[in-house]
């Protein structure tokens, strides 16, 4: 009975449903349009909706609920499909956003994922795991389509990547009224997502399945992507100009970026069908795709042709941009970051192309200082382009010198999720002096793509720099975690440290003693002679101590204590009772080497011969040692000049850095009567250096320059030198003589430049004007005017 009444009620004429207002509830308004929807008939269902909604209001305070909630949403669906979005308004104002009843609040969900569609929030309605108006799966792909079709060029692009080359979106889209018109749709919006995703034969792909019976411009596109030009032109000329444009100008450049055959020919015989600003993008378009194929040549003499018509005049007045970042793209396709600059050098960072470009170039050029200052003048970029520009940045700056307390964009702060990104990032955030960040993404990342770890122990000097970090704020226990978790042969040792004093500092905290250089030796006794588990952890801590005592004794010239402290630091360190660097086992710490190897030359205890031997061998263990290398100098110096010494110091930079290694260079250029080096290495140094070694550094840079300024004089006996003030370049006097010059100069100028000659002749009367009636001051200031005018002809 019922299938028959609401059958009855769609044969009734739309027109004359709505004069009556025939009365009709709301579980019959619900079969009868659902009916409609069923059939494809969009507008019966609309009007029956309107019908139910039209006779409720009068009588019934809003918001509505229940079934007649149900139809609100119906009715907005509806509305979404046609891409009415005042009907969709009116529907979200008719329902409550929290309703108690289930019912209504189905209902509200619905109308909300309507109204992101007509915003085009794309990602919104992507993310509803169910399509929330089960009832009416036919809706869902009208829907979707129009949240697609005006979704910005901000897609959500990671989404998009899980969508299994857009299949999934397909097989949604799909479900939507088999007319030839909505398929065409369709294939466009697929094509638009595929091309913005950066897969143009998928987009080329989509096109081809445009059927037949589309409106012509779906028609252009379609014989496009079959590369049928006659078809295409053909079928365009059904269309406006600015409608042909768009169709030609879309289609041919999805062939184009799919690197199709007889691009060239396409363009020819496209030439004369489409307007010069398309021609002119076309053309950068299939730079671009020659680039892409490996044919950079070809792509640059294609751009530069491009750029010689332009000079001529010869191209529209928006091919300048299109040109520069056609160039700049397929300059950093062929890894020539300094040709794309120089192209992007007259493009303005306003475009988001652009942009992204000059970011790019500066990233592969491996200048992170000048990438990290424009990274602050940049403004918000767009995820389309951030996501590309992302990884290159961030591997940029990983390798930057100075990033500490920097402030990044918030598109470039937050953390990624792939794994080569999220390394980089985790070195960025290192450098900024948070470790602790950086050791959570470094670990997530070898996590996720384990051949990171190949790249070096950099996770590993997060833990360590997070450890040292903790310690500082006093949390010992996290800190001990921290260095603990560090694999690294190479930082085993500061790992150990590390570890150590969270010990100390942890035993401190419990004997209420206030952790200092000079109570640091009985903290470690105290525990040591306790016994305890943690006693074989501070071995580390106990060379560093007697390392302490040792270079303390050295340097106030306490030559039997700094020989009893080194003896008991080889002892503690394993090595040979031996003074004598020249016998140190293979094994031996380079401080104790370092330190036997200076009270052997003290004490003349050793030939230097064998001390340079030893230092020598020690420096093959440990060649990042500047201490080593500097001594290792001077004792080249005593043995053979100071030529020999400066070349250890020299073939030292190559492996390590360091203050002491630099000054200990400046020092000998300055000995050998090298200024000129000794400057340029001592400012060097002098600009990274600080506390004692900036302050000794800045001391002998004095005495060096001292020598090359000459000695002060007192005050001047005789007066100052009286100046002149300065004069106005164009006097008054003398303006009659002048002026046939300037008006002769005017003339050649409006000759050269039509656009300015009306004014430049006006100029020109004016000045006859105020010269004849003995205005100076006008004539002045219209000469002044006359001359800007000529120089901007010159420019």
């Amino acid at each position: 009975m019922d299938a028959l009444v609401h059958e009855r009620v769609l044969a009734i004429p739309l027109d004359l449903m709505l004069s009556s207002l025939l009365p009709i509830g709301a579980a019959l308004a619900l079969r009868t349009a659902s009916a409609a929807v069923r059939k494809g008939d969009l507008d019966v269902a609309s009007a029956v909706c309107r019908a139910h909604i039209a006779e409720r209001l009068p009588g019934t305070s809003l918001p509505l609920r229940g079934l007649s909630a149900r139809v609100a949403a119906l009715a907005a669906l509806c509305a979404t499909a046609r891409g009415d979005a005042d009907e969709v308004n009116g529907a979200a104002a008719l329902l409550e956003e929290d309703a108690g009843d289930r019912e209504t609040a189905a209902a509200r969900a619905i109308v909300d994922v309507c109204a992101a569609a007509l915003a085009g929030d794309l990602t919104k309605v992507l993310d509803q795991t169910r399509w929330p108006a089960a009832r009416w799966p036919e809706l869902e792909g009208p829907v979707l389509l129009r949240a697609v079709e005006r979704a910005d060029r901000d897609l959500p692009h990671a989404r998009l990547g899980d969508l299994r080359d857009l299949r999934d979106l397909r097989a949604r889209l799909d479900s939507g009224p088999a007319t030839p018109e909505y398929r065409a749709r369709v294939a466009l919006a697929l094509a638009r997502l595929a091309t913005l995703g950066g897969k143009p034969e998928e987009a080329r792909e989509a096109l081809s399945g445009i059927p037949e019976g589309a409106p012509p411009a779906y028609r252009v596109l379609a014989a496009l992507s079959w590369m049928d030009v006659d078809g295409a032109i053909a079928a365009s000329k059904q269309l406006r100009p600015s409608e042909r444009d768009a169709a030609l100008g879309f289609g041919a450049t999805i062939a184009l970026r799919a690197g199709v055959e007889g691009a060239a020919r396409l363009l020819d015989r496209l030439g004369d069908h489409i307007s010069r600003p398309v021609r002119e993008a076309l053309a950068a378009t299939h730079a671009v795709a020659l680039a892409r194929a490996g044919k950079a040549r070809e792509a640059l003499a294609l751009l530069d042709a491009q750029r010689q018509a332009a000079a001529a005049g010869e191209s529209s007045k928006d091919a300048a941009p299109a040109l520069a970042i056609a160039t700049a793209y397929t300059a950093i396709l062929a890894g020539d970051a300094a040709m794309a600059r120089e192209a992007l050098r007259d493009a303005t960072r306003a475009d988001p192309m652009a942009a992204s470009l000059e970011l790019t170039a500066l990233a592969l050029g491996g200048d992170a200082a000048e990438l990290a200052g424009e990274l602050r003048r940049l403004g918000p970029l767009p995820e389309a382009y951030a996501s590309t520009v992302r990884p290159l940045a961030l591997a940029a700056l990983a390798r930057a010198d100075a990033l500490h307390g920097s402030v990044l964009p918030p598109w470039l702060e937050a953390r990624p999720e792939d794994a080569p990104s999220l390394y980089a990032w985790g070195l960025v955030r290192l450098k900024q002096g948070a470790p602790e960040d950086a050791a959570s993404a470094l670990e997530a990342a070898v996590t996720k793509q384990p051949d990171l770890a190949s790249i070096g122990d950099a996770p590993d000097a997060a833990r360590l720099a997070a450890a040292a970090a903790l310690l500082r704020r006093g949390e010992s226990a996290r800190a001990r975690a921290f260095a603990a978790s560090a694999r690294s042969p190479r930082l085993a040792a500061v790992a150990a440290q590390l570890e150590a004093l969270a010990v100390v500092q942890r035993s401190a905290r419990e004997r209420g003693v206030s952790l200092q250089t000079d109570t640091l030796p009985a903290l470690v006794d105290g525990i040591a002679r306790q016994g305890s588990a943690d006693a074989a952890s501070l071995e580390p801590l106990r060379v560093e101590i007697e390392l302490m005592r040792a270079r303390t004794a050295l340097r106030a010239g306490k030559m039997d204590e700094a020989c009893a402290a080194l003896a008991r630091l080889r002892e503690v360190s394993g090595s040979s009772s031996s003074t004598g660097v020249y016998s140190a086992p293979p094994g031996e710490h380079p401080d104790v080497a370092f330190l036997g190897a200076a009270l052997d030359i003290w004490e003349g205890r050793a030939p230097l011969e064998e001390i340079e031997a030893g230092l020598a061998r020690a420096l093959e263990r440990a060649p990042e040692h500047a201490a080593l290398h500097a001594l290792l100098a001077e004792v080249s110096m005593a043995l053979r000049g100071k030529d020999a010494g400066i070349s250890v110091l020299e073939a030292a930079r190559a492996k390590t850095h360091g203050t002491v290694l630099e000054q200990a260079l400046a020092s000998a250029y300055q000995s050998a009567n090298r200024g000129l080096e000794a400057k340029r290495v001592g400012f060097a140094t002098l600009r990274k250096s600080t506390g004692a070694a900036r302050r000794n550094l800045v001391a002998e840079l004095t005495g060096i320059l001292a020598y090359e300024s000459p000695p002060p004089t007192g005050p001047r006996d005789e007066a100052a030198v009286k100046r002149r003030p300065p004069s106005d370049p164009l006097p008054a006097e003398g303006l009659s003589e002048r002026t046939h010059v300037l008006l002769a100069h005017a003339a050649a100028a409006g000759q050269r430049d039509p656009d300015a000659r009306p004014q430049i002749e006006e100029l020109i009367q004016k000045m006859k004007r105020t010269l004849m009636a003995g205005d100076v001051a006008a004539a002045l200031s219209t000469e002044k005017q006359l001359i800007r005018l000529c120089r901007r002809d010159r420019a």
